[in-house]
C-alpha cells in the first residue's frame, strides 16, 4: 500500500523571515524584497539608458577603427567558447523574432560559420566603437581614476567575491594587465557618469 506524502510548505510568518537571515519579521522581509526588486528595475533602466546614450554618441561621431584590431577582436570572440555561445544565442533570438512561426528544428538550427563570422565582426566593431568614443570623451573631460577610486572598487569586488582585498590584489597582479584593465573599466564607468550627467542637464534645459 502506497502512502501519500503531502509536501509541507513553510508558513509565511515571522519565524520564516528569521530563518532567511534577512529580516526579523515577515513585514520587514516583504519590504526588503520589494526594495530589492525596485532597485533591480532601476539598475536595468539605468543600464538601458546608458546604452542608448552611448549609441547616440557613436552615431554622431564617426569612429575610425583599425581593421587589424577589429579582426583580432572578432577572432577572439569566435575562439572563446563563451563568446561564441553568446553569438549563437543572439543569432537564434534574432531568427525567432524575424520568423516566429518557423518550425522548432529551423528555429534552433545552429548558425552557419559565415553567419557567426559576420556577427563576431559586427560585435567587435560595436565594442571597439564604444571603447574608442568613451575614451575620447574621458580624455576631453579629463576623467581620471584616483587611488581612492581603485581602493573603493577593490573593496566592493572583494566583498562580492567573499575574499580579502589583499588576496584580490594578489590575483590581479598575477593576471596579465589585470590592474590596467581594471583602471580602464573604472575610467569608462566615470566617463559614462559624465555622459549621463550632461544628458540630464540638456534634458532639464530643454524642459
Amino acid at each position: 500500500m502506497k502512502t501519500a506524502h503531502k509536501k509541507q510548505l513553510p508558513a509565511l510568518d515571522d519565524d520564516f523571515a528569521k530563518d532567511t537571515g534577512e529580516a526579523e519579521t515577515l513585514a520587514e522581509l516583504k519590504t526588503k524584497v520589494r526594495e530589492g526588486l525596485m532597485s533591480e528595475d532601476a539598475e536595468e533602466a539605468k543600464h538601458e539608458m546608458r546604452i542608448s546614450l552611448v549609441e547616440e554618441l557613436i552615431k554622431r561621431n564617426n569612429v575610425p577603427l583599425p581593421p587589424n584590431l577589429v579582426n583580432r577582436l572578432a577572432r577572439n570572440l569566435l575562439e572563446n567558447p563563451r563568446g561564441r555561445m553568446q553569438l549563437q544565442v543572439r543569432l537564434m533570438q534574432e531568427r525567432r523574432k524575424e520568423n516566429p512561426d518557423a518550425p522548432p528544428e529551423k528555429m534552433f538550427e545552429p548558425p552557419k560559420p559565415e553567419e557567426l563570422a559576420a556577427a563576431a565582426h559586427a560585435e567587435a566593431v560595436r565594442n571597439l566603437s564604444i571603447e574608442f568614443v568613451m575614451m575620447a570623451l574621458a580624455d576631453k573631460e579629463k576623467v581620471e581614476v584616483t587611488e581612492a577610486d581603485l581602493e573603493k572598487h577593490l573593496a566592493e569586488m572583494a566583498k562580492e567575491r567573499d575574499k580579502s582585498v589583499a588576496r584580490l590584489k594578489a590575483e590581479l597582479q598575477r593576471e596579465d594587465q589585470g590592474f590596467q584593465q581594471l583602471r580602464g573599466q573604472l575610467r569608462l564607468e566615470k566617463a559614462l557618469d559624465v555622459l549621463e550627467s550632461k544628458a540630464k542637464v540638456k534634458k532639464e534645459e530643454a524642459a
